[in-house]
């Protein structure tokens, strides 16, 4: 090699010395991302106080937790109102302190029974959702005291504000006008004349027993009219006092008669005929026995509707004198059929057709077994809408299309921005609206389902169909939103379904599926014009119900056939293989999997990825595309895997070529037959001679670019545990460290999980995890705080943090005495010596 050569090779060392300083320099953060899990945040102190990224239910944001305590707000003004108390909050907190950043809501508390009550469940009234105050009206008919509550959105509540009170609701008729205010002591002789005495204003109540004489009686003076109903009675008639001249026409009725008034010595012959009879006036008690018989009826002169209930029956009736020519239609009805009265003997060939069976009234158990057979059934008969899969399955909404007084009421309770549109609607003839503007950004909720029964890790299927035409204001929306809450009632957190930003005149369909959160009891569901200025909404068909685990459907019971051309367009498919072919050549995603092997007898576990098929005979495995989260065997940088079809145990090649101007091909060659790995003619990437740069293969651990190595330093070793930490927690497999270098640098890597126990809340032998301390290869230079995932039961947290020290212990830090995870991982841990 020439002078020149070792000149030109000596800068370009040099070259690649000054990239490897600037990519140690250049920031990390900004290139990357968070791959399913979330971000914790923790204080000075070591608490955790924030969760970035995937949350326990699903969802993806910015979650507080254990946070600090708000200050108390200042007590209320109270003022009396009809049906309660109103009270009012100025948005100030004791002593001038201003409102934290994480403040959420003001609740509002009141009691009867003391000034000095613990607000609770059982006192809430309502919430104050805005930092500059309100006014909430507590329902009260009695005098109330209340005290007020600040909440934050990590759920930390403030000490209660003083009470105010007590103060009563406001009288709906003042006292100086109750009744008996006026008394006959009151009015002049003389005072009450007729004239000032409205029409039925003196009725018998109002006078007293032997008020009314004869002689305060004008001639004529009283008439059929004056005289309230049953106001004569025997004992007000002097004998003789009533002749016929005093009665007029039709003036005696059937109810003027006290029973056994009238004879038959008190008649005279043919003086009672059937004109004179009037309609059911002569009953079975009235006749006496063989007085009627079959020559003093006159033919059809009996009618149902003259045969009492119960009159006519099995022993007055002679055999089969009751014919279907003596029956009117739908005379008989299943009320009158005794029990097992009728048989199938009974019942003549195709007599029963599905008209004369009332929906619902033949059950599983009315049915013979064997009785319903494939060719009882019409082709088509029997589709999804009539198969019931469970119980729990159906809408938990009791009006979703506000299509019956039950939506109209809460359509009405919404306030006057919501309505029932009549004209514009999804299906059905109504949906609900929202219109309304506002000065600044002001949010509307309509709840439409409350207190609805769950459990933690129960799925809803939520969905809506949504319209919009106007929707401005501070970063709008229009939502369809779960709350879940716990035992007393405060809430958890939210699902929520938002719809696009898209304003016209078409209805769509947005849904999703909410996973109730630990510790959820019960969840109520709202609709919401989020944060506008100017608003004009529609939702229609609403759904909330009970996800159906897969279990409940048989396999292969729903085919391509049951789905609609558009069953998934835009929708998500989870757990599940497409593919372009049923065999040979062909593309196919797949979901997590056992494809390929590592040092030849430990199996890998790749995530889902994309796999082709070349279809020829002989192929081993398929190539695929894959990439690999932290933790796997690949550390715990994420690894994209690029691998052909293997055609009979190492023929395969992988080519990644890229065409230049001077005709050379710039690319990678990776041959698996013989196990070599060249970069040739990488053309433009350094000056001089495109063929000095080599990537080669050191024994088996090592790989150097130039003089800058790759490679295993102490391959993994399991360590041993302390007394009260075991290996393989939560299945994770043993606790074991491994030593590599990277680019110049030594890291040490390390995996499996540990099973932890407590001691009064904290991690026993104050956390130290390993019996002997790993030996100075291993050792950081500095403490290396390090977290790592952990279960959720026994604990709010989903992470703790174990310490690596310079002495090479392993120590786990206690996170408070309500987080004691019975198992942590130490999967994807690294971190450089």
């Amino acid at each position: 090699m020439s002078q020149n050569d070792l000149a030109a090779l000596a800068g370009r060392i040099a070259a690649l010395e000054r990239l490897v300083t600037q990519l140690n320099r250049t920031s990390r953060l900004g290139q990357s991302s968070i791959e399913g899990g979330a971000i914790q945040v923790y204080d000075t102190g070591g608490t955790h106080r924030a969760s970035l990224g995937v949350q326990e239910d699903g969802t993806v944001g910015l979650t507080a937790v254990n946070g600090p305590i708000p200050p108390a707000p200042m007590p209320p003004q109270l003022a009396s109102v009809l049906g309660g108390v109103a009270a009012a909050w100025d948005g100030g907190f004791a002593g001038a302190a201003t409102a934290p950043l994480d403040w959420t809501f003001t609740e509002v508390h009141a009691s009867t029974t003391t000034a000095d009550f613990t607000p609770g469940a059982s006192t809430l009234c309502g919430t104050i959702a805005t930092v500059f105050g309100g006014t909430l009206v507590v329902p009260a008919d009695a005098p109330v005291w209340v005290r007020l509550l600040a909440r934050t959105t990590s759920g930390v509540a403030s000490d209660p504000s003083g009470p105010s009170g007590p103060v009563g609701p406001a009288p709906v008729v003042a006292q100086e006008v109750l009744d008996g205010i006026v008394s006959d002591l009151a009015l002049a002789d003389g005072a009450v004349t007729a004239a000032k005495i409205a029409a039925g204003a003196v009725d018998a109540q109002a006078l007293a027993d032997g008020a009314v004489t004869a002689d305060a009686i004008g001639q004529a003076a009283v008439t059929a009219g004056a005289l309230a109903s049953a106001a004569v009675t025997p004992g007000a008639l002097a004998s003789g006092a009533v002749t016929p001249g005093a009665l007029a026409s039709g003036a005696v009725t059937p109810a003027a008669l006290a029973a056994g008034a009238v004879t038959a010595a008190s008649l005279a012959a043919g003086s009672v005929t059937a004109a004179s009879i009037a309609a059911g006036a002569v009953t079975a008690a009235a006749i006496t026995a063989g007085a009627v018989t079959a020559g003093k009826i006159a033919a059809g002169a009996v009618t149902a509707s003259t045969i009492a209930a119960g009159a006519v029956t099995a022993g007055s009736i002679a055999a089969s004198s009751i014919t279907g020519t003596q029956l009117a239609a739908a005379t008989i009805q299943a009320s009158n059929l005794a029990a097992n009265s009728v048989a199938a003997g009974t019942i003549a060939a195709a007599a029963i057709t599905g008209r004369e069976i009332a929906a619902l009234a033949v059950t599983s158990d009315k049915l013979a077994a064997n009785s319903v057979t494939a060719s009882s059934i019409a082709a088509g008969t029997i589709d999804a809408t009539k198969l019931l899969i469970s119980a729990a399955v159906s809408n938990l909404l009791p009006d979703p299309g506000f299509e019956t007084a039950t939506g109209a009421a809460q359509v009405t309770a919404g306030g006057s921005a919501w309505s029932l549109d009549t004209t514009t609607f999804s299906s059905g003839t109504r949906s609900v609206r929202f219109s309304a503007t506002a000065a600044t950004a002001t949010t509307s909720d309509l709840p439409v389902l409350k207190g609805v029964p769950v459990t933690p890790g129960d799925q809803l299927y939520i969905a809506a169909d949504w319209r919009a035409t106007v929707l401005t204001g501070s970063a709008p929306a229009q939502k369809l939103y779960l709350r879940w809450k716990d035992g007393s009632g405060a809430t958890l957190s939210y699902s929520v379904l938002q719809a696009p930003a898209t304003l016209d005149a078409t209805w769509r369909t947005i849904s999703t599926i909410a996973t109730a959160p630990a510790g959820a009891v019960t969840v109520d569901a709202t609709l919401q014009a989020f944060s506008y200025t100017a608003a004009t909404l529609w939702w229609d068909n609403l759904v909330v119900r009970p996800v159906v685990g897969a279990t409940q459907i048989q396999s292969g019971a729903i085919q391509t056939t049951h789905l609609s051309a558009t069953a998934i367009d835009g929708k998500v498919i989870t757990g599940a293989t497409l593919r372009t072919g049923a065999s040979g050549q062909r593309i196919e995603i797949v979901p997590q999997g056992a494809l390929g092997y590592l040092n030849g007898d430990q199996k890998m576990i790749y995530p889902a990825g994309v796999v082709w098929y070349t279809g020829l005979a002989g192929e081993v495995s398929p190539g695929e595309i894959m990439l690999f989260n932290s933790g796997s065997e690949f550390g715990v940088q994420p690894t994209l895997q690029l691998s052909t079809a293997d055609m009979g145990h190492g023929s395969g090649t992988l080519q990644l070529i890229a065409g230049n101007a001077g005709g050379d091909n710039a690319g990678l060659l990776v041959d698996v037959a013989d196990q070599t790995l060249m970069v040739s003619k990488l053309n433009g990437i350094l000056a001089g001679d495109s063929n000095s740069l080599y990537l080669r293969a050191d024994g088996e651990s090592t790989i150097y670019f130039g003089a800058v190595s790759v490679g295993l330093v102490q391959d993994w070793t399991t360590v041993t545990m302390a007394s009260g930490y075991a290996h393989n927690g939560n299945s994770n497999g043993n606790v074991q460290y491994r030593v590599i270098d990277f680019l110049g640098t030594r890291f040490v890597q390390w995996r499996g999980g540990f099973a932890a126990t407590y001691s009064s809340g904290v991690p026993i032998n104050s956390g130290t995890l390993l019996s002997a301390a790993v030996p100075s290869l291993a050792r950081p230079s500095a403490r290396r705080s390090m977290t790592c995932a952990c279960s959720v039961s026994s604990s709010v947290v989903t992470s703790m943090k174990v310490d690596f020290g310079t002495d090479g212990t392993a120590t786990l830090v206690s996170a408070g005495t309500t987080n004691n995870p019975p198992w942590v991982s130490l999967n994807g841990v690294m971190y450089s010596l």
